[in-house]
């Protein structure tokens, strides 16, 4: 039997959110990406910038013809920057957010393996002053993405 469709998607998140890089023409250099969410509280700021997604929320599946199946699969992905002020944040979780979408919508079939990906929103924690304060300072983003593929009743 062959992988799992939903375990290649999310093999190909991994993968790409790891090409992040400067070097790559990317406005950010991602230090670390990880298969789980933590709070900025958890990881150091020699982590940072720090991406980690998981799928959160529950799937919803649309019955098709010939015993196939429509699935919707929403992924979230935080990202953490280092930042000592308010507007070293903004600009840091600017680029970061900018980078994901890229990144994120070069293959929006993640590998031939979904119908398409979308991007849902952002949410950040600009203007909460106490994150700036914390550790030298940090920054949050959290963005939303869903992730639709088929597959068959019996297996991918």
């Amino acid at each position: 039997m062959g992988t799992p469709v939903r375990q290649l998607i999310l093999d190909n998140v991994d993968t790409v959110l790891n090409t992040i890089s400067i070097a790559g023409g990317y406005k950010t250099d991602v230090t670390t990406v990880a298969r789980t969410l933590v709070s900025w509280g958890d990881i150091g700021a020699a982590q940072m910038p720090w991406v980690g997604f998981a799928p959160v929320g529950q799937s919803s599946v649309e019955y098709k013809p010939n015993h196939m199946l429509h699935v919707r699969l929403p992924i979230t992905i935080v990202g953490h920057v280092s930042a000592r002020s308010g507007a070293a944040k903004t600009q840091a979780l600017a680029k970061l957010e900018d980078d994901i979408i890229a990144v994120i919508n070069a293959d929006t079939t993640r590998d031939g393996n979904a119908i398409r990906t979308n991007w849902q929103g952002t949410q950040t924690d600009e203007g909460n002053a106490d994150s700036d304060d914390h550790r030298g300072g940090s920054g949050t983003l959290v963005m939303a993405f869903d992730v639709l593929y088929q597959r068959t009743v019996n297996s991918t």
